[in-house]
């Protein structure tokens, strides 16, 4: 059985020949129509045996523009933002934000259709052509970035009149979430019209001005650390790379985090314990392996709330087993960080 066929518009128009092109319909051949301009319409092309599945695949041209990246952004920010208590699954506010990508993206989709069809006689490979309306497409987009500009007001006005960190901070974490929705929106909204649509905002004072009130917040970093040598025996020396990486880390996204303080005056509390260990099997040959994991406690400094818990591993080589260890150590500082702001952000904003 003959293969469906998927191609781009213009792999199509440079694919197609003198030959290919006679019977063919102006759309077919060059991926163009003088009946839907493309100063007015965004047009796609799909083939395959069927009919059903060349309209599907004529849409698709159309709508993975738009899709394709709104589903990587998603996807992220449903990993770095959303968190399962028991059998139930709560959604941040920067995954509700993003909600208005993914209705955008959906309207559009829904308002692509189906202009003409044409099947080759000789091949009988059916062709389809889509079309939507960039005016269409830009009233969608542009109503979404709207409502996220109202949104996004309310909560600069909230950071510009809270005199009290807490407050400040969770303004400022749900403003630069709503931020970054709109500006995953007005990338899309460039498809359809180059210049974007402008903000009300004059961004880089705006978020200037949130990343200094996200400045604030203080965290407590406490790691212990045990180590086994490659004969399993237990060490008193290990090294202070996930401590000093997870500080380092933080600060990098703007906390203000450190080992020096009492955990009750900071606002969050970053505990745990590493242990690194050799890799079973792997005690002998050119490459040393080492392992360290950890377990992590996020808490509300004053109120000593438990905010997460959660497991974190890493293994490193190295010629030499100490520098493997090392190495595994410094690796993983760099995801608990990330995991820790990701936690921080999510606690805040959904205060």
């Amino acid at each position: 059985m003959k293969s469906s066929l998927f191609v781009l518009i213009p792999i199509l128009a440079l694919a197609a020949g003198p030959a290919a092109a006679k019977g063919k319909p102006e759309w077919a051949v060059k991926g163009t129509c003088s009946e839907f301009p493309r100063e007015r319409y965004m047009l796609g092309v799909g083939l395959a045996d069927n009919e059903a599945a060349a309209k599907e695949r004529a849409r698709s041209e159309i709508s993975k523009i738009f899709r394709t990246e709104v589903s990587a952004t998603l996807e992220s920010s449903m990993s770095e933002t959303t968190r399962g208590k028991g059998d139930k699954t709560e959604r941040s506010f920067s995954v509700s934000a993003q909600d208005h990508v993914r209705t955008a993206t959906q309207e559009i989709q829904e308002g692509v259709e189906l202009v003409d069809q044409w099947q080759d006689p000789a091949t009988r490979v059916y062709y389809s052509l889509a079309a939507v309306e960039r005016e269409k497409a830009k009233a969608i987009l542009g109503s979404k970035i709207e409502d996220l500009d109202r949104q996004a007001q309310e909560y600069s006005s909230q950071l510009d009149a809270a005199s009290e960190k807490l407050p400040r901070i969770k303004a400022a974490m749900r403003f630069l979430a709503l931020l970054k929705s709109r500006e995953t929106l007005n990338d899309k909204y460039r498809v359809v019209d180059p210049q974007g649509k402008p903000s009300p905002f004059n961004i880089a004072q705006v978020k200037a001005e949130a990343n200094k009130a996200i400045a604030g917040l203080e965290v407590y970093v406490d790691f212990q650390c045990a180590m086994k040598d490659l004969a399993g025996a237990k060490r008193d020396e290990c090294g202070d790379e996930v401590e000093t990486g997870i500080v380092k880390g933080l600060n990098s996204f703007g906390f203000e985090a450190q080992t020096a303080a009492a955990p009750a005056e900071m606002d969050i509390v970053v505990q745990g314990k590493v242990t690194t260990s050799p890799l079973k099997g792997d005690r002998s040959g050119e490459w040393k392996w080492a392992r360290s994991t950890v377990t992590v406690s996020l808490k509300d400094g004053r109120s000593g709330k438990t905010i997460q818990r959660f497991d974190e591993t890493d293994r490193q080589a190295s010629g030499d087993y100490d520098e493997a260890a090392r190495r595994s150590r410094v690796s993983l500082a760099r995801k608990v960080a990330q995991k820790v702001r990701q936690a921080t952000t999510e606690y805040f904003e959904n205060q």
